[in-house]
């Protein structure tokens, strides 16, 4: 052991014996002093000397501490003065400036003069966290006595509390979501403290103002003062709701201007279309008055809400704009913190939503808090601005009107086309897989746990034992990729425009939407009934309604069995003449006879 390393640490006050007994006082012996314990094993172990020293972390930052030198002791004699911070969350650069613009003299080193002197005059560990603030707010951690800077590094950033006033959860997300995800550091606040280093946040908060001023000179240039716009507000997230907003503005754009704001975490995305130009630009989402201001320049003469998940606020913006609002229902966002009705086991929870509001937190795509009824509150104040509420399907309808009795609701679907007339010509050859008493299943899209695939799957096992001659076809992908089985195939992610040709390519005898939750619409079971091909869905949602009477549709109950649905597929193509079965167990008799609703003739 080096004296002068125990000298300099005694006389830095940087050691604290009765928190490191406290925190380490099963491995240090009864009649050891704490600071003995300290430099011959517990800084090799990386034990901390204090709260806010983090010995791994500063041995990382300073590289190999040379020995005979305790790495505590290299800070008080070296490593403060060249700027080396001794914690993820304490910022020497940050706080040697303050003190310089306080006019007080450089301590030996920062931190033991933020621990001694700092934090009662005022001073603060980085730009980010303010000491006096965290306790005011969250008593339960003065209550307990526990350093407040550490409190947030172990457990406070984690559960999402706001370190100082200024750092709003949306100014973090600002400065620091517009990195790859694969660079963010746990720590958001340490991140921003290694990449900018000594720097207020409001410069930082600056810099993000001059984006934004950047972005809005682009905007202003576009606009077309003469020319009215719709906007349309949606989530950035894909799927049927990306679609649908896509096609509405291929339905305007020839008699306005279109604006498409999407939001992430850090900025609100703004996407302009005219026929002759498309161009997005993305604002601060701490500059939502500049964003306001740039929408109201923008003549609006309607506002159409698809989706509102991912934005905070949302109800300011609609407020500030003077414009009608058309609200479209494209699944349950506005009842459920779970979009589709889904529980943890990703099967739809019931029509009681009261009773499953657990579950439905459990499995929430967003935060949920409170009870159903306070997140259906929240949310309350969309169905009182709307001036036209559409939903696509009746069954949307009566799930929203059973919330809210009064809102007026229009059904209008999201495709109108004869389901009865068939684009798919029968081919001859197609005779080849019904001679040899085989057929082709086929499901459509990006097969999730909501979607079915566990059903599925179980049911492409149980169709393999029995040594059936079916064979299935995923018309997309799923998590599971090739480990299905040999009776299966996965084509692979395909553009919506492919979609028509490759189901003509498969040609499959039945296509089969297991959903285990109540779909609101679904453009894939449109494509397959568009070329007339023949369809088994569970008796779920808009499924049901729209497929229930037609000559080529059947359903069947959600929650059925794999064993019971295989005999309803093969029941379903023995009717059709694809399929003849040798084993009388997958006949009619092998499934829910008396739930089973087929409707062919």
């Amino acid at each position: 052991m080096d004296h002068e390393d125990e000298w300099a640490i005694r006389a830095s006050g940087l050691f604290d014996p009765a928190w490191y007994a406290l925190m380490y006082g099963d491995f240090v012996a009864q009649e050891e002093d704490p600071l003995q314990h300290f430099l011959k094993y517990g800084a090799e172990l990386g034990y901390r000397p204090n709260p806010l020293f983090d010995v791994s972390f500063y041995v990382e930052q300073s590289g190999a501490v040379p020995r005979p030198h305790n790495p505590l002791a290299h800070y008080v004699l070296i490593g403060s003065a060249k700027g080396i911070d001794p914690h993820p969350l304490f910022d020497e650069a940050w706080y040697r400036r303050f003190l310089t613009a306080c006019r007080l003299r450089a301590p030996q080193t920062s931190l033991g003069h933020f621990l001694h002197v700092g934090r009662r005059i005022g001073l603060t560990p980085n730009a980010f966290f303010d000491d006096a603030y965290y306790l005011a707010t969250y008593p339960d951690v003065a209550e307990v006595r526990c350093d407040p800077l550490y409190h947030f590094e172990q457990w406070g950033e984690a559960e999402g509390r706001q370190p100082s006033e200024d750092l709003t959860a949306a100014t973090l997300d600002a400065l620091t979501l517009g990195r790859d995800p694969e660079d963010r550091p746990k720590s958001a606040i340490a991140g921003l403290i290694r990449s900018h280093p000594g720097e207020a946040i409001h410069s930082l908060v600056d810099t993000l103002g001059r984006k934004a001023e950047h972005s809005i000179g682009q905007v202003q240039y576009f606009l077309d003062g003469t020319v009215p716009s719709v906007l349309l507000i949606s989530h950035r997230w894909g799927g049927g709701v990306a679609r649908f907003v896509e096609e509405r503005v291929q339905t305007l754009i020839d008699r306005c201007n279109i604006v498409v704001l999407t939001t992430t975490q850090a900025d609100y995305i703004l996407r302009f279309r005219d026929p002759t130009s498309d161009m997005e630009v993305a604002i601060p989402s701490l500059r939502t008055q500049d964003l306001v201001s740039l929408l109201q320049s923008c003549r609006l003469t309607s506002i159409e809400l698809h989706h509102i998940q991912g934005f905070r606020s949302i109800k300011d913006i609609i407020a500030a704009l003077d414009a009608p609002i058309t609200l479209y229902l494209h699944d349950y966002f506005l009842l459920s913190p779970q979009p589709h009705l889904l529980g943890p086991d990703g099967t739809f929870v019931g029509d009681e939503l009261e009773l499953h509001y657990a579950a439905l937190q459990r499995a929430a795509t967003g935060m949920g808090h409170g009870t159903i009824r306070s997140w259906q509150r929240a949310h309350r104040w969309l169905f009182e601005a709307a001036s036209r509420v559409i939903a696509p399907s009746a069954d949307v309808s009566r799930r929203v009107e059973k919330i809210y009795p009064w809102v007026a609701i229009d059904v209008v679907p999201y495709e109108t086309f004869d389901a009865g007339h068939s684009a798919l010509q029968s081919p001859d050859p197609k005779s080849d897989r019904r001679v040899r008493g085989s057929a082709k299943v086929a499901l459509i899209g990006y097969m999730q746990q909501h979607k079915g695939i566990d059903i599925a799957r179980a049911v492409f096992d149980l169709a393999r034992k029995k040594g059936l001659e079916l064979s299935f076809v995923i018309i997309g992908y799923c998590d599971e990729g090739d480990d299905l089985g040999e009776n299966v195939r996965v084509t692979g992610r395909y553009a919506d425009a492919e979609l028509s040709d490759l189901l003509r390519r498969e040609d499959p005898d039945l296509v089969w939407f297991p959903a285990q939750c109540p779909e609101t619409w679904s453009f894939t079971l449109s494509a397959a009934l568009r070329l007339g091909l023949s369809v088994l869905c569970s008796n779920i949602g808009a499924f049901e309604e729209r497929v229930r009477d037609l000559d080529e549709g059947a359903v069947f109950p959600w929650d059925a069995t794999p064993a019971e649905w295989l005999a309803c597929i093969t029941d379903v193509l023995a009717k059709r003449g694809c399929f003849h079965f040798a084993d009388e167990g997958l006949g009619r008799r092998g499934g829910r006879d008396e739930v089973v609703d087929l409707a062919f003739p």
